[in-house]
C-alpha cells in the first residue's frame, strides 16, 4: 500500500506508475492522478502541442517514414497480416469516423482556410436528409458530403459549406460550385 501525495488515498502499489527515481521504485501519485494531471497540462497547451508535433512531423517526414517502412518491414508477415486486419476491422466498425478523417485530411491538403470537425450525421438531419442539388431522399448510410464551393476552389471544410448529396448528384457536379 502506498499514499497518493495528491488525492490522500492509501492504493494498492498496482495504482502507482514505476519510478526509478523513486526510493520505492513507484512515481509519487497514483495512475488516475497522474492522468487527470497530464491531461489538464495538455489541454492548457493544446494549441503549442500540436504545433509542435506538426512542425517536428514537417522538419522530419523522411526520417519518420524510414522508421516507420523500418518497423513494418521487422514484422513477419503472420504479423502484417494482423495488423491490417486490425486496421479493416477498425474501418469497418468505424465507418463515421473514418470518413471524418478523410474529410479532413482532404481539406487540408487542399489548404482549406477553415477545417472544422464536422458530425455528418448533423449535417444529415439539418438537411432533412434530401439531396441539395436534386432535392430527392437520400439513405442515411449512403450519401456524401458535398463542398458547395469546392476545396480546390478555396471554400471551407465547415458547417457553412457542406450539404447532403447523393452519390450520383456528387459526382456528376465534380469540383463545380453548386448553381
Amino acid at each position: 500500500m502506498k499514499t497518493c501525495t495528491e488525492c490522500k488515498t492509501a492504493k494498492a502499489l498496482e495504482q502507482f506508475y514505476r519510478s526509478a527515481a523513486s526510493r520505492d521504485g513507484f512515481s509519487p501519485q497514483c495512475k488516475d492522478c497522474r492522468k487527470k494531471r497530464d491531461r489538464a497540462r495538455y489541454l492548457a497547451n493544446r494549441v503549442e502541442r500540436v504545433e509542435q508535433q506538426r512542425a517536428y512531423r514537417r522538419d522530419n517526414a523522411v526520417a519518420i517514414a524510414k522508421r516507420m517502412k523500418n518497423w513494418y518491414a521487422k514484422m513477419t508477415p503472420a504479423q502484417q497480416k494482423t495488423k491490417l486486419a486490425g486496421n479493416h476491422r477498425w474501418l469497418k466498425n468505424h465507418p463515421e469516423k473514418n470518413a471524418n478523417y478523410v474529410a479532413k485530411r482532404r481539406a487540408r491538403i487542399a489548404n482549406a482556410p477553415v477545417v472544422e470537425l464536422i458530425d455528418r450525421t448533423v449535417v444529415y438531419a439539418r438537411d432533412g436528409g434530401l439531396c441539395h442539388l436534386c432535392r430527392q431522399p437520400v439513405p442515411a448510410d449512403a450519401f456524401h458530403l458535398d463542398h458547395v464551393i469546392p476545396l480546390v476552389k478555396g471554400g471551407e471544410h465547415s458547417y457553412r459549406n457542406v450539404r447532403v448529396a447523393c452519390p450520383p448528384c456528387n459526382a456528376r457536379k465534380g469540383a463545380r460550385c453548386a448553381d
